[in-house]
Order: structure tokens, then C-alpha cells, then sequence
């Protein structure tokens, strides 16, 4: 059988498709986290994770990772999983890539700063989760980074597709903010749903 293992938010996810895939004997992953360890160390972990946004997000996809990882493990795959702590943005990134060796690597998880994962992917040589959305996921260029969040753009066809498909004869409400960008998104959506017969009534309204 085979164990398809991915990323969706903050969580990792296990396709079991024991059917359709073949059994691999190990996976060796390799997760690139900001842990900021070395910088944190002083500091009590509540006062971190009350001030630092980004320490809950790290501290998530960790912890998600492991219970993903273990699930394999029950499942009888071998896993061995490596960790880098990153640190702050674009500090630590070359000197990981300079003495670690990854082409024995199935795959990279991370970095979280979108700007190191172009490089990470492509002195690496293996294919890159990128857990997170960023805006600037857009111009990723590299076939070795595997995106686990939709472009916005993407996200909002797809939502307008989806809701053609499924609904009809509904009144639908559009909220957004106030931003600029905001209304004109909610203007674009209700022109199209206004386009299609299904569609009676679509009300806006701001947050």
C-alpha cells in the first residue's frame, strides 16, 4: 500500500490509499521552522507565545507534524524526521544549506518566510512544502515547491465555480471589509453570480 503525506493550513494530513500506492520502506523528512530557539531561551514561554504570532504558528505545524508523523509510524513506515531551527529571516538559511546534505531527503517542510523557500528549493534539489499563504507565493518559479494554500485569486474562482454548481434559487450574502481591495473583490464576485440564472438575490455587507 501507499502513503500519500501532505500539508492543508496549519495541519498535516494522511491519505491512506492502500489500493493505489506502493509501500515505501522509509521517508526521511526534514522540517525548517523560526523556533528562534537560542533568542527565546531566556524567556518565559508564556510571554512568548502571548507576544509572538508567529511562535504559535511554528509551535502548530510542529506539533501537527508529529502527530502526522506518528500515524506513519503505526502504519508501519519508517520515518525520520530532521529539524532547523531557522531563526529570524534570512539569517540561518545559507549556513543550513551549506553543510546539510539533502538530496536523501524526500521532502522539505518550511521554511515559513517566503522569501527562503525559492532558495531553499533550489540548493536543496528536493521538493518544498510551503505550509503557509503568503501574497508572495505567486511568484514561486520552482517545480519543486508544492504550494498548500491556493493563490487568492485561485481560491476565489474556484469558490465562485462552486457555489454555480451547488446553489440555485438562493439569496447570498457577500461580506467583506471595507478595503479597497475588499469591495472591489466582492463587486467582481457579485457581477459573476449575477450573470448566472441560478442566482436571484446577492446582498454585500461590510464587517
Amino acid at each position: 500500500y501507499e502513503i500519500s503525506l501532505g500539508l492543508v493550513g496549519s495541519e498535516m494530513c494522511i491519505r491512506d490509499s492502500r489500493d493505489t500506492i506502493s509501500e515505501v520502506a522509509a521517508l526521511k523528512i526534514a522540517m525548517m521552522l523560526p523556533f528562534r530557539a537560542i533568542e527565546y531561551d531566556t524567556i518565559d514561554a508564556i510571554d512568548i507565545f502571548k507576544t509572538n504570532k508567529l511562535s504559535n504558528i511554528t509551535t502548530d505545524l510542529y506539533l501537527g507534524a508529529q502527530v502526522a508523523l506518528d500515524s506513519l509510524r503505526r502504519l508501519g513506515i519508517d520515518v525520520e524526521l530532521s529539524i532547523f531551527d531557522t531563526g529570524r529571516k534570512n539569517t540561518k538559511i545559507d549556513s543550513i544549506l551549506s553543510v546539510t546534505d539533502f538530496s536523501d531527503t524526500d521532502a522539505i517542510i518550511g521554511p515559513l518566510y517566503s522569501e527562503e523557500v525559492p532558495k531553499v528549493a533550489n540548493r536543496a534539489g528536493v521538493p518544498v512544502i510551503f505550509p503557509v499563504y503568503s501574497k508572495k507565493q505567486s511568484s514561486f518559479q520552482s517545480s519543486k515547491i508544492i504550494k498548500t494554500f491556493a493563490d487568492r485569486e485561485v481560491h476565489q474562482k474556484e469558490l465562485v465555480a462552486h457555489i454555480l454548481r451547488s446553489y440555485s434559487n438562493e439569496n447570498i450574502l457577500i461580506i467583506g471589509d471595507s478595503t479597497a481591495t475588499s469591495i472591489r473583490n466582492s463587486d467582481l464576485i457579485k457581477s459573476v453570480l449575477l450573470d448566472h440564472d441560478s442566482i436571484c438575490l446577492l446582498y454585500t455587507s461590510d464587517a
